[in-house]
């Protein structure tokens, strides 16, 4: 006999009713079904991102981003030697690794970065990406109204 009251617990019945009393009632299943496509490499099984440092310039006037974004990112599989990163609406002026330009292709909201030498599994490497952007979400321009007068802000969201 199941019970379905969480007071009723296994734990609060004694010795003999426990071991016939499942604690909780059971998950209800979840519909998914297995996966039967062709496997993709993922990227976030070929790196880690160690770490982020963004520095953002805000103009106000031209309603624009520049930004200077540092990532440490660290291998987790042998021999890297491309990087996709996400770069939605992001003009690219400049990548770089350890100072020096290095090759690189933006485009369908990706930045595909070619590291200068492949890394071994557990190395790390550090990802300079100089960009501008016209931000159309997250980061909102508000102008000045009526009663403020003529000063101006930018939130984030």
């Amino acid at each position: 006999m199941a019970l379905h009251d969480p007071i009723y617990h296994p734990l609060f019945l004694g010795r003999r009713a426990a071991p016939e009393t499942p604690p909780f009632d059971p998950f209800p299943p979840s519909g998914r079904k297995a996966w039967k496509g062709v496997p993709q490499p993922r990227r976030d099984l070929e790196f880690h991102v160690n770490h982020y440092k963004v520095n953002l310039e805000v103009d106000l006037e031209a309603r624009e981003l520049r930004g200077r974004a540092t990532l440490t990112i660290e291998a987790i599989r042998d021999g890297l030697r491309e990087v996709a990163l996400d770069a939605a609406e992001l003009e690219i002026s400049k990548v770089s690794v350890k100072g020096k330009k290095v090759h690189h292709e933006s485009g369908a909201e990706k930045l595909t970065v070619t590291l200068p030498r492949p890394l071994a599994t557990g190395k790390r490497a550090t990802i300079d990406v100089s960009y501008s952007t016209l931000p159309r979400k997250g980061f909102f321009f508000v102008g000045p109204t009526e009663a403020e007068g003529t000063g101006r802000s930018a939130t984030g969201s």
